[in-house]
């Protein structure tokens, strides 16, 4: 676990209050349905990341080996 300085003062955008309050109030028993949406929402979302990283990554070694099979051409 990381340690932490508490007397360093911590700037936290109004984003991260909000999902810090999320959290305590999910955490403490309250049955928060925005709270399960959000994660819900986040796990398709990181699917949809991953797929586009994937296509991406092809789309690159594609042009790679188009690129590599140029340079010998090219010393020929």
């Amino acid at each position: 676990m990381a340690q932490v300085n508490f007397r360093l003062p911590v700037i936290l955008s109004e984003s991260d209050i909000m999902f810090r309050q999320l959290q305590y109030l999910c955490n403490n028993g309250c049955k928060c349905k925005k709270y399960q949406e959000f994660v819900k929402a986040y796990e398709e979302v990181s699917q949809i990341n991953l797929t586009l990283a994937e296509i991406g990554i092809e789309e690159d070694m594609i042009d790679l080996m188009y690129y590599e099979m140029n340079l010998g051409h090219r010393f020929l």
